[in-house]
């Protein structure tokens, strides 16, 4: 097939059913990541009603949430283990790739690039502790684009910004 690939084809489709955009692309060397975010209260943000701002902008990076407590186990128990060395060796290593893949992926400056991310769209800091269900349509909207910004997108695409 050679560098061009097959053609490919998306299509975009609004609430209405109507289309709103197509695309034709002929690169393998392109990788195609849609969103679809709605603004209906009884869809979206069904299982953040309880979050507030911060922690449902936080989701976006739930790998590294995972491996911080993952981490904080491992801490636990070396602070609670015996004289065993071998034990405690096994659990050392464990725990120092852990740490060293959580520096590698940002872990530590998490909470600082979703805030700036978020202050850039307009919340204040007062916001970040309100749960999401008490915010309107656009605002949710804004929790959403910040998910989006704070995975770095080589090339972001909107249509029809409000």
């Amino acid at each position: 097939m050679g560098f061009w690939g097959k053609l490919l084809r998306v299509g975009f489709k609004n609430d209405f059913g109507g289309g709103c955009s197509r695309l034709w692309l002929r690169s393998p060397y392109i990788r195609i990541v849609s969103y679809w975010i709605s603004t209906r209260r009884d869809i979206s943000f069904t299982d953040s009603q309880f979050k507030n701002v911060l922690e449902e902008t936080k989701k976006v990076f739930n790998n590294i949430l995972k491996l911080e407590v993952q981490i904080q186990k491992i801490e636990e128990k070396l602070a609670n283990l015996d004289d065993n060395l071998e034990e405690y060796t096994t659990l050392f290593e464990k725990y120092s790739r852990f740490k060293v893949t959580h520096e590698s992926r940002d872990g530590y400056s998490l909470d600082y690039n979703c805030k700036r991310v978020l202050s850039g769209l307009g919340f204040s800091e007062k916001d970040y502790k309100r749960f999401v269900r008490s915010l309107s349509g656009g605002w949710r909207m804004k929790i959403e684009l910040a998910k989006i910004l704070l995975q770095n997108p080589f090339l972001l695409l909107l249509d029809e910004p409000t």
